[in-house]
């Protein structure tokens, strides 16, 4: 049986992945083993205002969810390759952008009303864009099945076993 020889590094690698290749112990078919350093996901770094913003529009009870917007334009990037969509906190004079998915139930001109509020209460005097990209039903929570005055439901039995 021959040692796999070593292969020169992938290019492109930065020498960081090899190959090897040689005999199969089992059967005498090559293989190739590619090693390569796992990246890391992004760590969290410390709360940034948009990540504040994002807390107070969720923790309205109108607001399903945030969305990015056409193309995720409403976006905040963040260092570490951090992306939150649904806010963008403007430059200089831009006001500050948010794009929401609503319940049914609250009048749309007093959900933006209060998303604003809202959102000077974290960041101050700022003026806010609010943008309603949809809007869905409210999902009321299904009622806990009523026990059935008869006993065990029967059609839930197999007909085999009656």
């Amino acid at each position: 049986m021959l040692p796999p020889r070593a292969v020169p590094p992938v290019a492109g690698s930065g020498g960081t992945a090899r190959r090897t290749s040689g005999i199969h112990p089992a059967g005498g078919a090559s293989v190739a083993v590619v090693t390569a350093p796992v990246p890391r996901p992004p760590t969290p770094g410390p709360p940034t205002p948009a990540a504040e913003v994002v807390s107070a529009v969720l923790a309205h009870p109108a607001v399903a969810r945030l969305d990015g917007g056409p193309f995720g334009t409403v976006a905040s990037y963040l260092p570490g390759r951090r992306r939150i969509l649904g806010v963008r906190i403007g430059v200089g004079d831009e006001p500050v952008e948010i794009a929401v998915v609503a319940r049914l139930g609250t009048p749309l001109p007093q959900l933006a009303e209060e998303l604003g509020a809202a959102v000077r209460g974290v960041l101050g005097s700022v003026a806010v864009e609010v943008t309603v990209s949809d809007v869905v039903p409210v999902v009321a929570a299904a009622p806990p099945p009523s026990p059935s005055p008869t006993g065990p439901d029967v059609a839930a039995v197999p007909r085999g076993r009656r």
